[in-house]
């Protein structure tokens, strides 16, 4: 089996709350952003936007306000993900720069 591609979206609103969700088949105390496969055909941004509407029902397939956050490679380097930030309003004070992220 090759490497999982996945893609996904922190969605920061207005009020800089970021929504999470309880991924299937994991631990109850565990939570993730709206994420999964990228199928054959799609681009990331498609894969992510339609897996976040799966997930929560949160349609994103007019929005415009994405930053692309670059791909991570998990610690097990058997999957990889490449997230993006929706920002419900644009937000001058962000700096997308400073933006760490780690998958375990």
């Amino acid at each position: 089996m090759g490497k999982v591609i996945a893609s996904g979206i922190f969605i920061l609103n207005k009020e800089k709350e970021i929504l999470i969700c309880h991924p299937t088949n994991h631990p109850w105390d565990v939570w993730s952003i709206p994420k999964g496969k990228v199928e054959e055909g799609e681009d990331h941004i498609e894969a992510a936007v339609r897996e976040t509407f799966e997930e929560t029902n949160v349609d994103l397939k007019n929005a415009t306000l994405f930053h692309q956050l670059g791909k991570q490679v998990y610690n097990h380097k058997k999957k990889e993900i490449h997230p993006f930030l929706f920002l419900e309003e644009e937000n001058p004070n962000i700096d997308l720069s400073s933006i760490e992220l780690k998958c375990n």
